[in-house]
């Protein structure tokens, strides 16, 4: 019993001692969250059979159906412009305008979606709230669908308007979840990367969905093309309630990863870790990681926690509500540079593209509109297939170059974190300049019918270079907000791309070629003439191509249309300039600190 209270008397001095140097411990050395353990005591993520490729694979499959659907109505503008003509005996002059409107409703419910979803994917598992917005997206789907035989009143328009509105819920489920999730368990090396490829779906989606859209319409009817989306999406949305925790998948990409951090030196540097090899509070466990919460631990998730790895929050960040939020991101000039320039990029290529197909009709290239959406969307497809991920891979080479020339510890992460969205920013300026160029020399070789190929390959080169840059702007905000507050920020981003850019551009773009080119509409024919084969099915009327002043219309409302995007230019190399202010900045206020402490 003696030798009993001896062991107890020497563990008690034990314990003392300990507490007694933490409550000395220098207020000028960063603490550590009480929630952080040793990376070798932490509890090893569950175990899962999901890949990296087949949770990238499954990711990209729902949203490239979530762009094909966005692809239907643009790519069957006969039919469509049919259904307006009879349900609100509209003239043709006049069909561009709800046409662009019936491309744009889904913004109604994307708003308010986006506001709710980006404040309870923190709170809440954020695998059952994407399958959640999902099944509601199915269930507009197949309201789409039933407008198609609700007749020829105009409640069936309305119907079939609001249909297209609650479709936006499940966009806002994707876009607040996924990409901060991908960006979670990517390969360090390869972030941009993998974020490049999700987003490769946007414009194969919509390029499929232009013939899709087409050869639906053309042959059993619309409805059918919703009510298969709807049929494919139904297991999607059931599997996403089992996709794995970012850690299980993070443990993954670590093990691939590992030969080339050691080679990159890309690690942590010693002066950011504590004494065990925990990541100090505030800071993140990588570099490029945006700045984190005290509570913000990277350790691996435990077993059924889910979410853990995406939306753990400071003790501030948590209780801060969601104007709150706002008001920071809408304050914060990066941010808004950032997603005005997005949205003035977005404005252009969904404005154009919503009436490609109509457009190349009535320029007289085509004489069928199965034709037209095949042609304008293999050139989308293609321009966007290889265009989105060589954009990641270039941003990641940039970034990788960068690196290898520093020196560990040159900076915080903070300061690492501004510095590499300073450089992805400034790429994707000049990817832009070069995209701009192309969709110019495009629409000015437009008017000679001879160089049609040369128009295409213009076209092809845009889509390239300006689909290059999608990866680099989410990346960017994600480098430059707190972690807790990335799937907000994103919700955000998307809903000022969707009020600036996407939901009024149609809708203008469809009035500018009323006014500029009244007679580019669809008709119907009592007789059968040269362009119009079936004049059951409508066509494009024949003095669109005869007249000079329509086709004239058509050029100007192409080169409006066109050259907005350059306002992506000068506002991501306005962002450029603040980010490379902001890591400058911060890079002498932390070798400050270096020097004070030493």
């Amino acid at each position: 019993s003696r030798m009993i209270e001896q062991v107890v008397e020497l563990e008690d001095a034990e314990r003392t001692s300990t507490m007694a140097a933490v409550s000395t411990q220098p207020l000028t050395q960063p603490l550590r969250s009480r929630h952080q353990t040793p990376l070798s005591q932490a509890s090893s993520p569950p175990k899962t059979r999901w890949s990296l490729r087949a949770v990238m694979a499954f990711l990209v499959a729902i949203n490239m159906l979530n762009f094909i659907d966005r692809g239907v109505i643009s790519g069957a503008p006969v039919q469509f412009g049919g259904f307006v003509a009879r349900t609100l005996n509209k003239p043709p002059s006049q069909q561009s305008v709800y046409l662009g409107l019936l491309t744009s409703a889904f913004v109604s419910c994307y708003a308010i979606a986006s506001i709710i979803l980006g404040e309870l994917v923190r709170h809440c598992s954020k695998f059952r709230l994407l399958a959640g917005g999902l099944m509601v997206w199915i269930c507009a789907l197949v309201m789409s669908g039933i407008a198609f035989w609700l007749g020829s009143a105009p409640l069936s328009f309305y119907f079939f308007l609001g249909a297209r509105s609650l479709s936006g819920v499940g966009e806002a489920a994707f876009q607040c979840i996924v990409p901060p999730y991908v960006e979670d368990f990517a390969p360090a090396q390869y972030k941009s990367l993998y974020l490049a490829i999700f987003f490769t779906a946007i414009p194969t989606g919509t390029a499929i969905g232009f013939e899709y859209g087409a050869l639906m319409a053309g042959s059993v009817g619309w409805g059918y093309a919703f009510l298969l989306e709807a049929l494919l999406m139904l297991p999607l949305a059931v599997g996403a309630f089992f996709l794995p925790p970012a850690a299980t998948l993070a443990e993954q990409a670590r093990q691939l990863d590992a030969p080339l951090l050691a080679a990159t030196d890309t690690a942590i540097p010693s002066e950011e870790r504590g004494e065990d090899g925990v990541a100090v509070a505030g800071e993140p466990i990588s570099l490029g990681a945006t700045e984190r919460g005290a509570d913000a631990a990277d350790t691996p998730t435990p077993k059924g926690a889910e979410d853990a790895a995406v939306t753990q929050c400071g003790p501030s960040s948590c209780t801060q509500g969601v104007f709150a939020q706002a008001a920071t991101l809408v304050l914060s000039p990066t941010y808004m540079l950032i997603c005005l320039g997005y949205a003035s990029q977005t404005a252009s290529v969904i404005g154009l593209s919503t009436f490609g197909p109509l457009i190349l009709l009535s320029l007289g290239d085509f004489v069928s509109q199965e034709a037209a959406s095949l042609n304008f969307g293999l050139v989308v497809a293609l321009g966007g297939v290889f265009g989105t991920p060589f954009g990641g891979w270039l941003s990641d080479r940039l970034i990788k170059k960068i690196r290898r020339g520093r020196s560990v510890g040159w900076a915080s992460s903070a300061a690492n974190a501004h510095d590499e969205a300073s450089l992805i920013m400034l790429l994707n300026a000049a990817l832009m300049v070069v995209g701009t160029c192309f969709v110019g020399l495009g629409v000015f070789v437009a008017r000679d019918k001879e160089l049609r190929s040369v128009f295409f390959a213009c076209i092809f080169f845009n889509v390239f270079f300006v689909f290059s840059t999608t990866a680099g702007v989410n990346r960017s905000i994600m480098l430059t907000v707190p972690t807790e507050t990335r799937a907000f920020a994103l919700a955000m981003l998307a809903l000022v791309i969707h009020a600036c850019g996407d939901v009024p551009a149609p809708v203008i773009i469809g009035a500018l070629k009323d006014a500029l080119a009244p007679n580019c509409n669809i008709v119907w024919l009592n007789h059968t003439t040269p362009t119009c084969e079936q004049p059951e099915r409508g066509c494009i009327n024949p003095v669109c191509t005869e007249s000079e002043a329509d086709q004239h219309g058509l050029h100007v409302t192409l080169y409006i249309g066109s050259l907005w995007m350059g306002w992506a230019i000068l506002l991501w190399a306005l962002c450029w300039c603040l980010l490379s202010a902001k890591a400058k900045q911060l890079e002498e206020s932390f070798r400050g600190q270096g020097s004070a402490g030493s």
